[in-house]
């Protein structure tokens, strides 16, 4: 059996997919660009988390824009250097959101609020989809909607996204996942 259970994040909340027969979870946290924020699976010393994580909102306004652990990635999942790109020969601007290298990095959503548009939970997995709407964002004036499907199942996390252009303008995009797994010890 399969559960979702949502628990407080600092002042936001986070949601647990619960593996009830193992008790291995993984935690997603949507106000926080809807990251993957920890993965707790069994070994044979007990529950090890697998993701290097936040430890709370505030952790996470501090130190996201610094590590981006386990960010999405959206509209550009790479490094844009000086921020600038051209699309159908118009020039635009992103913001410089790491400064040190005169680059605009990790796309425009990795701290962005999701809202929870579903969960489920059954016998075979449980479920959470995760939708960002926007008009425009700076550098992007481009409207769409995201959303992010996580399942966690016997076979593990399975991650999706679906992304729909809702103007009326064709725009360019990249996705990606920053993942931030915890390595050693």
């Amino acid at each position: 059996m399969f559960t979702v259970k949502k628990e407080a994040f600092g002042s936001t909340c986070s949601y647990h997919l619960v593996n009830t027969n193992n008790e291995e979870y993984v935690v997603i946290v949507p106000s926080c660009g809807a990251i993957v924020n920890a993965w707790f699976v069994k070994t044979q010393n007990g529950f090890v988390n697998i993701i290097d994580g936040f430890e709370d909102d505030q952790d996470f306004e501090h130190s996201n824009g610094t590590s981006f652990k386990s960010n999405f990635l959206f509209p550009f999942p790479n490094r844009i250097k000086d921020g600038t790109y051209s699309f159908k020969n118009i020039k635009y601007q992103l913001p410089l959101n790491f400064p040190q290298e005169n680059n605009a990095i990790h796309g425009l959503v990795y701290n962005k609020e999701f809202k929870v548009l579903q969960t489920q939970e059954d016998i075979h997995e449980a479920r959470i989809v995760l939708q960002l709407d926007v008009a425009s964002l700076e550098g992007f004036p481009f409207p769409f909607s995201l959303n992010i499907t996580y399942i966690f199942s016997e076979t593990g996390l399975q991650m999706t996204s679906e992304m729909e252009n809702t103007g009326e303008e064709e725009f360019p995009f990249g996705l990606g996942w920053h993942h931030y797994f915890k390595v050693g010890a």
